[in-house]
């Protein structure tokens, strides 16, 4: 990983008028290390913390560059690498911070572990709706019954899609990355195809799981 100072990240947070609560929340790497980072220490900052930050900024647009900063088209990018679930969860947190709606496609529950789960529950702490596209006869639900609809068995694609702000993300097969894509009018398109089907699927009528977002 090329090195950077901390006023690449600082220059790169201020052009996007992020705070450094922002950032924390966008990128999941506590405040203090980001305001310690910035001021120039930079001993205890990993390179896995430098990718965090690195993806955060990127979702804004800000590519951190040795020589400046470069500019992306925000259009289309990726989250790869290690832990890019919870850097993309982390996007989802970031985007929806004041609220709003999250779409998940063909998930599974039983695949959520605990950090899977807490990021969830923060997510819907922010006061954000969730609604759940699953296997039909998949019973273990950690949210409410009425929060998800079962997709017909010979539908159901093992490709997990998420739907937030404006923004879809596609996640490789091989649970490598996520392709996000960030455009008003397709995910407009994209909510109201799905609040069809939404409406003729049907729900779950109990849950088996034990544990709740």
């Amino acid at each position: 990983m090329a090195i950077y100072t901390g006023s690449h990240f600082r220059s790169a947070r201020e052009y996007l008028g992020w705070s450094q609560a922002q950032l924390a929340k966008r990128s999941g790497v506590a405040q203090p290390t980001i305001s310690g980072f910035e001021r120039g220490k930079t001993g205890d900052v990993s390179a896995s913390t430098l990718k965090k930050l690195e993806d955060a900024l990127a979702s804004g647009g800000v590519i951190i560059r040795q020589d400046g900063l470069d500019f992306r088209n925000l259009s289309n990018y990726e989250i790869d690498g290690e832990g890019w679930w919870p850097r993309l969860l982390d996007d989802v947190a970031g985007e929806l911070a004041s609220g709003g709606e999250l779409i998940i496609l063909c998930a599974d529950d039983r695949e959520s572990n605990s950090d899977t789960i807490a990021r969830i529950r923060a997510i819907r702490a922010a006061g954000v709706t969730c609604k759940n596209f699953i296997r039909e006869g998949n019973t273990y639900l950690l949210g409410e019954p009425s929060e998800y609809r079962w997709v017909p068995k010979e539908r159901f694609l093992n490709t997990v899609t998420l739907v937030y702000g404006d923004k879809i993300a596609v996640c490789a097969d091989d649970n490598t990355k996520a392709v996000v894509i960030h455009d008003e009018s397709l995910v407009l398109s994209w909510r109201n195809m799905l609040a069809l089907l939404w409406d003729q699927l049907e729900q779950p009528k109990e849950s088996t799981a034990h544990e709740r977002f």
